[in-house]
């Protein structure tokens, strides 16, 4: 594997911290930046596949809570916030899935019997 030489200065106590470590894991200074510098890298990513999957997430709430709020016939907004207060009620916290999808308060009409 080719390599790039560089001079880095570490901050005092962050280099003792790594000191340390190397130290307690049996390895060299270098070893320990490599890696700590790989890690932070994965973490990065991760951290924006994260963020893409919490934006995609949003999106679905969004639209799906428009189509339901046009289906029954109700603001939007209200519809958001119903939803919201239901998934944060405690009773639903450790419930797997989306439930019986009955609402407790529903009254059928005439043909939905």
């Amino acid at each position: 594997m080719a390599t790039d030489k560089r001079s880095i200065r570490f901050p005092l106590p962050l280099s003792q911290k790594i000191i340390k470590k190397a130290t307690t894991e049996h390895r060299d200074f270098t070893s320990v930046v490599i890696d700590l510098c790989k890690r932070q890298l994965e973490e990065d990513s991760t951290l924006e596949k994260t963020r893409a999957a919490a934006l995609y997430s949003r999106a679905a709430f969004l639209a799906s809570s428009e189509l339901l709020a046009l289906a029954k016939k109700v603001d939007v907004e209200t519809m958001r916030r119903a939803l919201l207060a239901k998934a944060g009620r405690r009773e639903n916290r450790d419930v797997p899935g989306p439930g019986t999808g009955v609402d407790p308060g529903f009254v059928p009409g005439p043909g939905q019997g």
